[in-house]
């Protein structure tokens, strides 16, 4: 093994054992040099090595320090099981493709680094976006798609702002996505709950609420609802449309597992609707990584300036790296594959899930599994302890 070689083990290994420690100076060159009885071009080398692999950093006049890296030992955690949030496991994420992304976008955008992002983000990715949701059925011009920081943000932007139906009341289904109702709290907005079932919505209560709960919009999830796992039918979907359009309500449709689904008739809220009274919503936490914190909307031409209005002055604008190597990673096909994949895990998974459960019919549950996404529904025939519906939580999680 070359002296330069050596060099770069003996660090890591420094490193690896704790002995280097994030923002410790590493040993001067000519200390190294001396220790392993080499020239200090020798050590230089191996020292610009290990700055080319992003783990060790200079200060022109001081030496080498050590940056937070993944050679660093990691404090050993208790598995944690969380039933509460709705995300992919870690396993699934494209950490090394997306890193490349990272990089990448650092060297295409660097003069964009230094400055604020339009507030309804990159022109790129927004026409990277439109053109991936042609998958989903939905054709649209780019520039009605606003980039926000999350699902959440776009959510609470529009519980906050003014609708031009004049209307105050946000209809929203029961049970639904937790976030909506902590907006709607911190808010004080008026709200309208409507139950949702496997077999959708009474569409008799929904008209009559339309007509007379002076609705502002509806928030739904038509695809993989959280947290039951129900879906709509196209039909279900087609009458809801007709039914906002006759009584002047718009839909929000957050479609955040659109990238699940298997089924290429199912479409999207959005396809349906003719006088563009659906707010289609995106994010890529869910099947992405959660992290990255943002999301799309495509918004109907009367509501986009107000709502990028109340988006400037809550944060600007949303982040510009990640917004850079999230289009970066989708038109260079890496999303695509990454969603291929993901989908087949998760098929596999309720494919196991739905095997176990048809093993336990003599048990007070019965069991709702869709054919995708990540959701399913667990309901009891009789009442359980809390503890008891621990256990079987804990039993499908490992299990399968």
């Amino acid at each position: 093994m070359t002296k330069y070689c050596e060099i770069i083990q003996y660090l890591q290994t420094e490193i690896a054992n704790g002995q280097i420690k994030p923002g410790n100076r590493l040993p001067p060159i000519r200390t190294i040099a001396e220790a392993f009885h080499c020239s200090t071009s020798t050590a230089v080398k191996a020292y610009g090595e290990l700055e080319r692999s992003h783990i060790i950093y200079p200060v022109p006049g001081s030496g080498y320090y050590l940056v937070e890296n993944d050679l660093q030992p990691l404090v050993q955690s208790q598995e944690i099981i969380d039933f509460f949030s709705v995300a992919p496991g870690s396993e699934t994420l494209p950490y090394k493709e997306f890193q490349h992304c990272i990089n990448q976008a650092i060297n295409i955008y660097k003069e964009d680094l230094f400055s604020y992002c339009a507030p309804q983000g990159m022109e790129r990715l927004r026409k990277t976006i439109a053109k991936q949701l042609q998958d989903h059925q939905i054709f649209t011009d780019w520039r009605k798609i606003v980039i926000t920081t999350g699902s959440q943000q776009a959510i609470s932007l529009l519980t906050s702002m003014p609708f031009p139906n004049g209307k105050n009341t946000i209809l929203i289904e029961q049970p639904t996505y937790y976030g909506i109702i902590k907006s709607l709290e911190l808010s004080g907005g008026s709200v309208l709950g409507i139950e949702r079932t496997e077999h959708g919505l009474d569409k008799n209560v929904l008209e009559r609420i339309f007509r007379n709960g002076n609705i502002k919009f509806f928030y739904t999830m038509p695809r993989f609802h959280n947290p039951t796992g129900f879906s709509y039918t196209n039909a279900d979907k087609k009458e809801l449309v007709e039914l906002a359009e006759k009584y002047d309500v718009y839909i929000v449709e957050d479609d955040c597992l659109a990238d699940l689904d298997t089924d290429h008739k199912a479409d999207p809220l959005y396809a349906f609707s003719s006088t563009d009274k659906v707010i289609y919503l995106k994010g890529y936490s869910k099947t992405f990584l959660p992290g990255l914190r943002l999301a799309m909307i495509l918004l109907p031409q009367e509501l986009l300036n107000p709502f990028l209005e109340y988006k400037k002055w809550t944060d600007l604008s949303s982040p510009t790296l990640s917004q850079a190597a999230l289009e970066i990673f989708i038109a260079s096909g890496m999303y695509a594959n990454h969603r291929k994949n993901l989908t087949k895990i998760f098929r596999d998974r309720m494919e196991c899930l739905r095997t176990i459960t048809a093993q336990h019919t003599d048990c007070d549950i019965t069991w709702s599994i869709p054919q995708n996404g990540f959701l399913r529904l667990l309901q009891p025939t009789a009442i359980l302890p809390r503890i008891e519906w621990f256990r079987v939580l804990h039993w499908i999680t490992f299990t399968c």
